[in-house]
């Protein structure tokens, strides 16, 4: 946090989000809204942010916005969803080797039965 002690918020803002931020404060001046926002620091890193605002409940001619940091939850999202990317491709795995097996097993079945019919009928 000591990062963002002295900086002005919308310099944390990057380029490219800045109208995008300006149209949400606009907005919660006339009505409660929310949103999330990535921010850069200082340090170069990352930080996710929740932002929800809206126009002062006695002087409706200020806004007040509570930015609240989200980043420990974006990276567990992020963790929880390279966990299930990794276990859907191995439950794909597995379901082709399953069905590898089987198709070898009923080929091999097939054989033994159309070997022992053949038997059968050639018998004497």
């Amino acid at each position: 946090m000591a990062q963002l002690i002295g900086s002005s918020f919308l310099d944390l803002v990057p380029d490219e989000c800045r109208k995008v931020f300006i149209g949400f404060i606009d907005l919660c001046r006339v009505e409660m809204c929310t949103t999330e926002l990535s921010l850069a620091t200082s340090s170069g890193k990352t930080l996710y942010t929740h932002l929800a605002g809206g126009p002062e409940f006695r002087d409706h001619s200020h806004t007040s916005i509570v930015v609240t940091d989200i980043s420990a939850r974006k990276l567990a999202e992020e963790d929880l969803r390279i966990a299930n990317d990794e276990l859907e491709q191995r439950v794909e795995e597995r379901t082709r080797a399953l069905r590898d097996s089987e198709h070898r097993e009923r080929v091999r079945a097939e054989e033994l039965a159309g070997g022992y019919t053949n038997t059968r009928l050639h018998r004497p």
